[in-house]
């Protein structure tokens, strides 16, 4: 006797898993000598990564105790080998001292990372690294330096293809163009980065843009397109969770509403961004935020309020010792007090902003604060000292329009030195290729069999997701089956039991009829020839119980297959069950008509029982004066509605259930159709029965 066959021939697996030991077997270790911890170090890697991107997440939502990780991330990327990490990690936490005033800290961990990226090589380092103190430099008021280093980052971006952080440095080019009065560039950046943030999808990228493109539309006072924009901003950072993109925005609404004259509704934002900035301690939001509302409160004339608000915003300026800031809000405060009538504090405060402006060289600031003072001297009657200072206003603003055309120069020469750069740069990667090339073919290597692998895992998966569909599919099948046999069973009961009334109906009137009728003609041929039965009265006695018998069958069997239901439809039966109750005294009426199509047979009866059921439950317990039984018979449905005047009942009681309602339900729900009972104590009833028309 011959046994089965075993085949000698490998499985596809198993030639799979010969080729990947071959492979293994022939590789030089790469994995063993950079990496002796194996997935111990990846898993590690992965865990830095995410604690790095997570302190971001902290720092767009205004958590501040994200700090105390950072020292902690720094040693961890040492000890794992990821420069690119201990890089990322040392800027993240030099932007944790730039936010706090540490400006010295802040630059000098900027530098180390800076230098370290370069001593690494590492190229998006370094553009992360140009990034960072770029915005550092903007920050400050540095407009030149921070394009110079916007420009190196943009360069790095470009040679790694980093889209993301293209858009970042154009949206933060765009800033810049906007402060120096570079309207039309400014525009042409914000745009580009808002193209680019769109392609990749870059959310929180695209609401930045939006709220500096509307920032640019109040320039040029088109405020409608303004609000259109600072809302989509607003939308995109609350669906994001930045508190304080959203504290920035929700206040420019405040301002574009103002601007609009709409200035309850601008109060409004204007205290909603401030809510927004004390939650999240943004302290130079806050006094943004505090100016902005004040200038609110002085078109309301509700000049306290302002100058509380400036107050409060003079008093974190000067802590945190920012003299920009204090100058605009000292300038804001002069105005409030000559308003006021404090011509004095007026003049006080203005020549304290003045001051400032000169100590710092902003010529901006300067100009603003002599055309204040000239209005101020104005209205108080002084002209002299009002001329004197309109005078210096007026030659700032013809100095600071020779100063835009030379800082346009400049930028085009930082431009320039940054290209000379760029070229340096490019000839160093040149001399690194060779050995990229070699690290490339290591890697090979590695992706080969990291793709075997994945190949195999991924057959396996298809495998077994084949035999969990296979299974579902035989379960869904056996549960089908039997769900059409539960229906063949019910289908099957009604019609024998519907068989079953006709065969009992049919003995009645065949049998049981007839011989009644046969008796009450042999009693009256009795009653005719014995005048002693007349006498008693016994013989008529007899043919009044046999007339009672017989109507009794005749209803029943009328009951159990009415005769006009066969013959003519359920439209003639229901008909004849309204005659019928008219003839008890009640005012009945048929409305509506099913049309010259009949139904389908079962479903005939099945109407025809529901009505026989409301009709009895009237006649029995609703002590009812009127019943109506409206039919309708629309495209979709066939609705059958039975109304009555009587005592009705609580439609909510379970008890009600022994009306046979439960039997009512059960015949339309077999047909898909549903039973409508309303019903309150005193009232009467309504039953709406509908089926679908094709059950009809």
């Amino acid at each position: 006797m011959i046994g089965p066959t075993v085949s000698s021939t490998p499985r596809p697996c198993f030639q799979v898993w010969m080729i990947l030991c071959l492979i293994l077997i022939t590789c030089e270790p790469v994995q063993a000598q950079n990496d002796p911890q194996g997935s111990d170090t990846d898993t590690a890697t992965d865990e830095l990564q995410y604690r790095i991107e997570r302190i971001s997440e902290l720092r767009s939502e205004g958590d501040t105790t994200y700090y105390q990780d950072i020292p902690d991330l720094i040693a961890q990327a040492e000890e794992v080998g990821r420069s690119d990490l201990w890089i990322l990690s040392l800027l993240e936490y030099g932007l944790y001292h730039e936010l706090n005033d540490r400006l010295e800290s802040a630059d000098s961990l900027y530098s180390q990372a800076l230098n370290r990226a370069k001593e690494k090589n590492l190229t998006r380092s370094v553009g992360e690294a140009y990034f960072y103190i770029g915005n550092r430099y903007r920050f400050s008021g540095s407009y030149q330096k921070a394009l110079s280093y916007f420009d190196s980052a943009m360069t790095r971006y470009r040679q790694v293809g980093d889209s993301s952080q293209i858009a970042s440095v154009l949206f933060s080019q765009g800033v810049i163009m906007d402060h120096l009065g570079d309207l039309r560039s400014s525009t042409d950046h914000f745009y580009a980065a808002l193209d680019m943030a769109s392609a990749i999808k870059d959310s929180i990228r695209m609401g930045n843009c939006h709220n500096s493109l509307g920032i640019l539309h109040i320039r040029a006072k088109d405020y409608p397109t303004a609000e259109s924009h600072y809302r989509k901003a607003l939308h995109i950072m609350q669906r994001e969770r930045q508190m304080k993109d959203m504290g920035n925005i929700t206040d420019n609404i405040g301002e574009v509403l103002r601007l609009q004259g709409e200035l309850d509704s601008a109060l409004i934002y204007g205290e909603k961004a401030l809510e927004i900035r004390r939650s999240i301690q943004d302290l130079y939001g806050l006094t943004r935020g505090l100016q902005n509302v004040s200038l609110t409160h002085i078109e309301l004339q509700d000049y306290e309020q302002a100058e509380a608000r400036l107050l409060e915003a003079k008093s974190i300026l000067e802590e945190r010792n920012d003299p920009h800031g204090l100058i605009g809000t000292l300038n804001r405060l002069a105005t409030v007090y000559q308003y006021q009538g404090n011509s004095e504090r007026s003049v006080a405060s203005a020549e304290q902003a003045l001051l400032l402006a000169q100590m710092t060289g902003s010529k901006y600031y300067e100009k603003s604060v002599q055309r204040n003072l000239s209005h101020i001297y104005e209205q108080n009657g002084r002209y002299r000292e009002a001329l004197s200072y309109y005078q210096a206003y007026d030659h700032l603003k013809d100095s600071l329009f020779n100063s835009e055309n030379q800082t346009h120069l400049d930028e085009l020469e930082t431009r320039y030195r940054s290209a000379e750069k760029d070229k340096e740069l490019a000839q160093q990667a040149s001399s690194l290729a060779l050995k990229d090339a070699a690290l490339k073919r290591r890697n090979l290597w590695i992706a080969l069999i990291s793709g075997l692998s994945l190949l195999i895992v991924l057959s396996l998966w298809s495998r077994n997701q084949s035999i969990q569909q296979k299974r579902r599919l035989e379960k869904a099948e056996k549960e089908q089956l039997l769900a059409e046999r539960k229906i063949g069973y019910a289908e099957a009961m009604l019609n024998g039991q519907e068989r079953e009334r006709g065969r009992i109906a049919k003995d009645l009137h065949d049998g049981l009829g007839a011989l009644l009728a046969t008796a009450k003609m042999h009693l009256s041929q009795v009653q005719e020839g014995i005048d002693q039965l007349e006498k008693l009265k016994v013989s008529k006695k007899a043919g009044e119980l046999l007339d009672t018998a017989y109507a009794e069958v005749r209803r029943i069997s009328h009951d159990m297959m009415p005769a006009s239901l066969e013959k003519f439809g359920l439209e003639e039966a229901l008909r004849s069950l309204v005659n019928n109750l008219k003839s008890t005294g009640m005012e009945a009426q048929l409305e509506g008509t099913l049309g010259s199509n009949r139904l389908l047979k079962d479903l005939e009866f099945a109407l025809y029982r529901i009505a026989q059921e409301a009709a009895n439950n009237t006649l029995k317990y609703a002590e009812a004066g009127r019943f109506t039984l409206r039919l309708d018979r629309s495209t979709e449905t066939i609705q059958m509605q039975i109304e009555d005047d009587g005592l009705g009942f609580d439609s909510g009681d379970i008890s009600s259930t022994g009306l046979g309602l439960d039997n009512m339900r059960s015949r339309a729900g077999f047909f898909d159709g549903h039973v409508d009972i309303e019903s309150v104590p005193g009232q009467g009833t309504r039953i709406t029965v509908s089926i679908p028309l094709e059950h009809g």
